[in-house]
């Protein structure tokens, strides 16, 4: 219901959109277009401006709209990861509607989430793959070996992984190991140093495309 008490609006099933009625008589007021599946709504502070939420949207579908009372046009709209849908009650709105907030799950049990903050006045952050390698020749006994070290700092998770291949004098690249982008931010490894020039490449590449792809890499010269 708006703060004025002069509109609800309800998130039902088919037609998929979010019909309001005006108060008290219930009267057709505004229908806010949002389109499979109806998961929530909420109004700002003020009654300047409704949120409609979506669930089980594709990637590339909006999952949260922002709409001015009584237009049918979106001011605003955000789409979340891939996999990721909108759980039911999390969406307060600001008082002047310019900044909103959604839980998001990924599963059906609701075991994971993640708390997204958006609107005009908080555009959401682009998402960054920062990834890197170090690598230097060992001394004494390992002068043969290359002491290396991969560090990240995003993204971070059970499901990303980084990758490391060998390349020498030109030769094709061979992958010698993978690791979790877990929270420690960093691995190290070691490497059997032919003679001749080796460059290491460390990669990632999310599966979800959300998260651009990681590319670095380190040359030793034996």
């Amino acid at each position: 219901m708006s703060p004025d008490d002069t509109e609800v609006v309800e998130t039902v099933g088919d037609p998929y959109e979010h019909h309001s009625y005006r108060l008290p008589d219930l009267a057709d007021a505004t229908v806010y277009p949002s389109g499979i599946y109806p998961q929530d709504a909420a109004w700002s502070g003020d009654g300047s401006t409704v949120a409609i939420g979506r669930a089980s949207t594709a990637s590339g579908d909006t999952d949260v709209y922002l709409y001015g009372k009584g237009s049918t046009v979106p001011t605003y709209a955000v789409d979340f990861r891939n996999g990721d849908s909108l759980w039911e009650g999390t969406l307060p709105v600001n008082r002047d509607g310019t900044r909103a907030w959604a839980v998001s799950s990924t599963d059906p049990y609701q075991e994971t989430q993640l708390l997204h903050s958006f609107g005009p006045a908080h555009p959401p952050k682009p998402p960054i793959t920062d990834l890197a390698v170090t690598a230097q020749v060992g001394t004494g006994k390992e002068k043969g070996r290359a002491q290396l070290t991969v560090t990240w700092s995003s993204p971070i998770g059970d499901d990303n992984y980084w990758w490391i291949t060998a390349s020498t004098n030109g030769g094709a690249e061979r992958e010698f190991w993978r690791g979790k982008m877990d929270a420690s931010g960093r691995y190290t490894l070691t490497y059997s140093l032919p003679r001749g020039t080796t460059t290491f490449t460390v990669r990632y590449r999310d599966y979800w495309q959300f998260y651009p792809d990681g590319y670095a890499t380190a040359v030793l010269q034996r």
